[in-house]
């Protein structure tokens, strides 16, 4: 072989290397993902029994269309489930919330039993998380943990709220976006929320999922981030100019996942949940259309705040996602909007009786096959609270959906 053929040989080769080494991950069937919110891994003082009840709820899925378990690793952004060394665990600090109630009269003062129980089996090395995936690893199930990116409900009462994390404490003055500059004019307490123009709240976010792909990669398929609770970044009129501050994250942590799949062997996924159409995610500052095109995120999965929706345009997320391997998973909630029962002949007294706001199978039924036929790869189903499965089977309504 003379030199030339050689140097044209190596060329050739590197060549080809590069491109398979580019080469498009192929995303695989994930068929109905079950979307966890992680409230209720700590359903016992006894963590043992916690234990017990989250793998019931696996057992409960076990022959069912639902093949991937998403587990959301906090409550809220800055408050998560395990021993973090980034973050906060519950009762972190003392506030009024998290104290207790002789007689809880409503949800807020049921904080204290629910901080009890969750610190207990933190501080004895549980780690729920990881339960969670290895049993449903073992159940033949894909695994990943999810993670809100920026969640909202601690907005209204940030100084005592039980999930106000210390990061937000010590730098809300600086880096939130501000009560004048709130995202939604009617709700001022929405500029509490942080402000990702800001590099010190990408990089402590950053550092969230950096901590969760290294302790959890051994037994999950990547991560998903939650773009969805909720769907603010940036303060009043500067998400779209922000916007490639986001992409710059998600480019990051498309990074974090592949060296982690070299680590252990494999693809690994990166999942996000966003608003559901495109121009709600540019008004967002969320360019999908840029991650998807340049294959920075695997799946994309568009979604209501927190309602069934049948109309989401689907369809306008799968013509960009289809030519480049994308797969979209839209959202579908147990939850929709205030109805009654169709009356033929209404009257007054129709309408005097309450609202129903849970979605009946022929709902789902009716949502899923407008997304089917809309190019949708699967389902994502989010806020479907698994109970107590230790203690009661799921309920029948659940499986008929499913």
């Amino acid at each position: 072989m003379t030199m030339l053929n050689r140097l044209m040989f190596l060329i050739l080769s590197l060549v080809w290397l590069n491109t398979a080494a580019s080469a498009p991950r192929e995303v695989p069937d994930l068929n109905v993902i079950m979307n966890d919110d992680g409230d209720l891994l700590f359903l016992s003082a006894d963590p043992q029994a916690s234990i017990r009840s989250t793998k019931a709820s696996i057992d409960a899925f076990r022959g069912t269309p639902i093949r991937t378990l998403m587990l959301c690793v906090g409550a809220g952004s800055d408050i998560l489930h395990y021993d973090t060394k980034v973050a906060n665990i519950y009762g972190w600090r003392e506030t009024k919330w998290t104290r207790k109630f002789d007689k809880p009269a409503n949800e807020e003062e049921m904080w204290h039993p629910r901080i009890v129980k969750e610190r207990a089996a933190i501080t004895q090395g549980v780690d729920m998380i990881r339960v969670a995936g290895e049993y449903a690893r073992s159940a033949g199930m894909r695994f990943f943990p999810s993670y809100r990116m920026n969640d909202d409900h601690f907005v209204f009462d940030p100084f005592e709220y039980p999930l106000t994390g210390e990061f937000w404490l010590k730098n809300h003055a600086k880096l939130s976006m501000g009560e004048a500059n709130s995202p939604i004019l009617s709700q001022k307490a929405y500029g509490n929320l942080l402000d990702f123009s800001h590099k010190e709240v990408r990089d402590f976010r950053l550092a969230i999922l950096k901590e969760v792909i290294d302790r959890y990669g051994d037994i999950s398929d990547g991560i998903e981030l939650d773009f969805n609770r909720v769907q603010m970044l940036f303060a009043r009129g500067t998400a779209e100019a922000n916007a490639h501050l986001v992409t710059e994250m998600i480019s990051e942590v498309r990074r974090m996942l592949d060296e982690a799949g070299k680590k252990h062997g494999r693809d690994m996924y990166l999942v996000v949940r966003v608003p559901p159409t495109l121009k709600n995610c540019r008004w967002s500052g969320l360019e999908v259309e840029k991650w998807m095109q340049e294959r920075l995120v695997d799946v994309v999965c568009p979604s209501q705040l927190m309602t069934l929706a049948h109309d989401m345009p689907v369809d306008d997320f799968v013509k960009v996602a289809k030519p480049v391997g994308c797969k979209v998973y839209p959202s579908l909630y147990p939850r929709t909007s205030y109805q009654w029962e169709f009356s033929a002949a209404p009257s007054e007294a129709t309408y005097a009786v309450a609202a129903r706001r849970e979605v009946t199978p022929a709902l789902i039924r009716g949502a899923a096959a407008n997304y089917w036929m809309m190019g949708a790869d699967g389902f994502e189903l989010f806020n479907f609270h698994h109970e107590d499965l230790a203690a009661r089977p799921l309920a029948d309504w659940f499986y008929r959906i499913l």
